[in-house]
């Protein structure tokens, strides 16, 4: 969970990590994050 807020060309926080460090596992947290932002009422 602590990866899901960093950006695949390493914009995001708190490690700035690159697509490449960024576990498979976070990534599909990051999608899900996404689709529920996307799809939710604010």
């Amino acid at each position: 969970a602590l990866q899901h807020h960093e950006g695949l060309d390493g914009s995001g926080y708190p490690y700035g990590l690159t697509a490449k460090e960024i576990s498979f596992f976070a990534k599909i947290v990051m999608i899900a994050d996404t689709f529920d932002l996307e799809t939710s009422e604010k």
